[in-house]
């Protein structure tokens, strides 16, 4: 969150608002991990057994995110 910040003065701090991508891949990732999370608990919930698609959703989890 700090790197929001451009610059502190006596007037309080500065947020940079501007478009950027440096912070993509960290939103994409959590992204990932909660729709892995949601398909876990759908699968369960409905009875679904594939436990081919729940390892490879936690084996692309431990690429995506060591």
């Amino acid at each position: 969150m700090n790197d929001y910040i451009e610059k502190r003065d006596e007037e309080g701090p500065k947020i940079h608002a501007a478009e950027g991508d440096e912070y993509v891949r960290i939103a994409m990732v959590h992204f990932f991990g909660v729709m892995a999370a949601v398909s876990g608990m759908f699968c369960r919930y409905f009875r679904i057994d594939r436990p081919d698609i729940m390892e490879a959703l936690r084996t692309t989890w431990t690429v995506l995110a060591p």
